[in-house]
């Protein structure tokens, strides 16, 4: 028995303004609360939006690695994805420190971006040796 799903374009359709309105109407309401404002400042808007396409980005990476698993490419895909887990544990502490709701040390931030930088250095030299 097949399942029926939402076409890809249907999804985007229903989650782009789901997401749009529910960041208008929740941060202003949650910027009453100490340590919100953060999220308001420039900077933190973007913080927001490199983690919101942070985690878009792992999804989209996941369904590709699904689909070359056991394939020639599959451990650069491993290898995106790792990187990009990495990026998103490096915003969420970075965001989590500056609305007080996270209290990580400050060198964790650029840790997790170093490795980052590593592993996509890794994948990028996998990468290499695959395909050419």
């Amino acid at each position: 028995m097949k399942r029926a799903y939402a076409s890809g374009a249907l999804r985007t359709t229903i989650l782009v303004p789901t997401a749009i309105v529910v960041g208008i109407v929740i941060t202003p309401a949650m910027a009453r609360a100490e340590g919100i404002g953060a999220l308001l400042t420039l900077p933190g808007f973007f913080d927001q939006i490199a983690l919101f396409v942070c985690i878009v980005a792992i999804a989209g990476a996941i369904k590709v690695y699904q689909i070359v698993k056991g394939g020639a490419l599959a451990k650069i895909w491993q290898y995106l994805i790792i990187g990009l887990g990495c990026l998103g544990l490096s915003e969420l502490c970075h965001l989590g420190n500056a609305t007080g709701f996270l209290a990580t040390p400050d060198f964790l931030r650029p840790l997790f971006l170093a490795a980052m930088v590593v592993v996509w250095l890794k994948g990028f030299r996998e990468a290499q040796k695959t395909l050419g």
